[in-house]
């Protein structure tokens, strides 16, 4: 069975070492099997990718970068979340040999 764990920073926080040990307990608590870092509301959440990063490795959770897969390659995610007006993307995150997770709301994103 799939466990998507899906970050939020109103859930978590900006700060690295904060959001380090608010993840840790989550990845400890849930057992997710994929995590998807996820942040809409922050100027450069790129701080933060290590720290999850590392966690996702430690506990062996396939990691996900919700929207952009040119920073998901660049800073070695093991895919990329589409969002679903991203669908157009999907082949380059192939192409780039990540793995591509979209979303879908209707029968007709599908």
């Amino acid at each position: 069975m799939v466990r998507y764990l899906i970050t939020d920073p109103s859930f978590t926080t900006t700060n690295p070492h904060t959001f380090y040990h608010v993840l840790e307990k989550a990845f400890q608590n849930h057992t997710p099997t994929h995590a998807c870092f996820r942040d809409k509301q922050s100027v450069d959440p790129s701080p933060l990718y290590d720290p999850f990063l590392k966690l996702c490795a430690q506990y062996k959770v396939l990691s996900l970068l919700n929207g952009s897969v040119c920073d998901a390659k660049r800073y070695g995610f093991f895919g990329v979340h589409i969002r679903s007006n991203g669908y157009e993307t999907i082949t380059q995150a192939k192409e780039e040999n990540l793995l591509a997770i979209a979303s879908c709301h209707t029968c007709e994103d599908l």
